[in-house]
């Protein structure tokens, strides 16, 4: 049987329990305006978070299933070896049977790994703007700025104008085909996440990025709302940090 990881079954309780958690708040920690922003976005984070927790739910459901057909196959083929009746052709189809439905468990398993992994680096964003509205001293600034944008497929180019306050990401972007609207996101342990507010249809694509403050780059992934029109909802960007004195 394919093993099943400890503690899987527990994982959708103890984040929906994190959801319910109240934001901590020291009087005066941050200004009203910077306050303001900091709970949107842990409001969107907690929203995201939520979504990322019923994949999660329907993946594990999905991996459950797979191991269960992986577990009769084996089965199946347990007792054809055992069973006295063995022949070539009847061996070979349950064999790429039991193949088969290991490859779609282990798929399975791979998925649920990766929503895993993704609930944990939005606890990690929540748990660090709740330290800011504490009032957590702010690091020095690597991302106030200028970035030069590429985003792929199709190597489209334009702007983003970014501002930081400590683990905080505001800022506009402006596309050189025509999209434009607002940045908000997270600066965390060196990982940029923005989510991109379309001035025409509203919040549609999330950007994640680690920076390399010495060489001014920022590469990673986006990942799009929506499946719309045979557009690509999933890509690659780069971003080059612009001279000061560039407008």
């Amino acid at each position: 049987m394919i093993p099943q990881a400890r503690g899987e079954r527990v994982l959708p309780l103890l984040l929906f329990g994190l959801l319910l958690l109240p934001v901590p708040v020291r009087p005066q920690a941050a200004p009203g305006e910077s306050r303001t922003l900091i709970e949107a976005e842990i409001r969107l984070e907690r929203r995201l978070l939520a979504r990322d927790i019923t994949a999660y739910t329907q993946a594990r459901a999905a991996e459950q299933r797979e191991r269960g057909r992986y577990d009769v196959a084996a089965s199946r083929l347990d007792q054809l070896v055992t069973g006295g009746n063995l022949t070539i052709a009847g061996f070979e189809n349950l064999e790429n049977e039991v193949r088969n439905a290991a490859e779609s468990a282990r798929a399975a398993s791979d998925r649920v790994g990766e929503l895993r992994e993704r609930a944990s680096e939005r606890l990690r964003r929540i748990g660090a703007l709740q330290e800011e509205l504490a009032g957590r001293p702010a690091n020095r600034d690597p991302l106030s700025g200028r970035w030069r944008v590429r985003l792929g497929p199709g190597d489209r180019a334009g702007t983003f104008d970014l501002r930081l306050r400590g683990t905080l990401v505001s800022g506009t972007f402006s596309l050189d085909d025509g999209p434009s609207g607002s940045l908000t996101g997270t600066f965390v342990d060196g990982t940029l996440t923005l989510h991109r507010v379309d001035s025409r249809a509203g919040f549609d694509v999330t950007y994640v990025g680690g920076l390399d403050a010495a060489a001014g780059r920022i590469s990673g992934s986006w990942q799009g709302t929506e499946l719309a029109n045979g557009n690509p909802t999933s890509g690659g960007w780069t971003a080059a940090r612009q001279p000061a004195e560039e407008p």
